[in-house]
């Protein structure tokens, strides 16, 4: 970076994504169905019928893809942990292969010297737990705890619960501007690093819930 650039020296500049935007592979490997796949497969939400069930196909073509991160010149990946890839149900069973997934992806972003960052959760709610009541409902907030868990001590050093639009992304939800899901609590965001994490432009800012749950 040039001596006279008006960012710090350890800022780091990376791409982010988030899973149902990029990943496709909806209906492989144990996933099950989040909030966007039942909203996109309603006629009439969706211009065109467009969804996420192939998209970009990153499930597939992650190390295509993390190439050409590596050959822009990017320092860090910040991607989305689909939370229904790894409890489909949102609840109950974890899907080893969700996991074993993203243990791939990590693998090959720091094979490749790019930083992970990981969000939790990127308005993909489990549909059943959306069809047991959402988010205003404490039992999500619960079955969240336990996902994030399971995502917890894997090998990602920056993790996050939520994109940094979250205060946005809920005011937009409880105008009712927004769907597929109900309004999500409007403060669940914070970074869990491990070690002396740079300035960055895409880790989550770190806040803490005032829930126990969190």
């Amino acid at each position: 970076m040039p001596a006279n650039s008006p960012f710090p020296y350890d800022f780091i500049w990376g791409a982010a994504t988030a899973s149902y935007q990029i990943e496709g592979a909806a209906h492989e490997d144990g996933r099950g169905e989040s909030v966007w796949d039942r909203f996109s497969a309603t006629p009439g939400k969706v211009r065109n019928g467009d969804s996420g069930e192939v998209a970009c196909g990153f499930y597939h073509r992650y190390r295509d893809d993390i190439a050409l991160m590596k050959e822009l010149g990017l320092d860090a990946f910040r991607f989305s942990i689909a939370w229904p890839r790894i409890v489909p149900a949102g609840r109950g069973a974890v899907n080893q292969a969700g996991l074993d997934f993203y243990d791939r992806l990590v693998d090959e972003l720091l094979a490749q010297d790019l930083e992970p960052f990981a969000t939790l959760f990127h308005w993909d709610t489990p549909q059943a737990l959306e069809d047991a009541g959402g988010w205003p409902v404490r039992a999500t907030a619960e079955a969240f705890r336990e996902y994030a868990a399971s995502a917890f001590g894997r090998r990602t050093t920056n993790l996050g619960s939520t994109p940094g639009s979250a205060t946005r992304g809920v005011s937009m939800r409880r105008a009712g501007r927004v769907k597929p899901m109900r309004s999500l609590p409007l403060i669940i965001c914070f970074s869990r690093t491990v070690g002396q994490p740079k300035r960055s432009g895409v880790r989550c800012p770190t806040q803490r819930s005032a829930s126990p749950l969190i």
